[in-house]
């Protein structure tokens, strides 16, 4: 599979946003803790409902951000044998597959439907 370089301009636009969703995330998140495990930051509102009528930016940075942080743990932490975001050559591919997702499953949160998406990712 061929590896597409992602611009710096869309970097910068990834890090502005990642900032920018945290500064909100502090303001106006709650504590998710819908399963066993470890707790989430998010806000309750962010279900795959929500990504349906609104897929806001901030959402969608939240998405790469939480699958970023996800895969890092799995392979620093977890020593997980690969890196699962591998198989992504285009931040699109993961907002259509969550588009998919969250048709299916409006009532799921964000962070289930991307928990979702990596799992599948690491069984590639």
């Amino acid at each position: 599979m061929m590896r597409v370089a992602i611009p710096g301009s869309w970097r910068l636009r990834v890090a502005r946003a990642l900032v920018a969703t945290a500064i909100a995330g502090a303001c106006a998140a709650t504590w998710s803790q819908t399963t066993p495990g470890p707790t989430i930051l998010a806000r309750e509102s962010d279900t795959c409902g929500t990504w349906q009528r609104d897929q806001n930016e901030a959402r969608r940075f939240w998405v790469f951000g939480y699958l970023s942080g996800l895969n890092t743990a799995r392979g620093g932490v977890y020593h997980a044998p690969s890196d699962a975001l591998r198989h992504v050559v285009d931040p699109e591919e993961v907002v259509s597959w969550i588009g998919k997702y969250c048709k299916q499953h409006p009532q799921h949160t964000l962070q289930h439907a991307a928990d979702k998406l990596l799992l599948e990712l690491s069984t590639k």
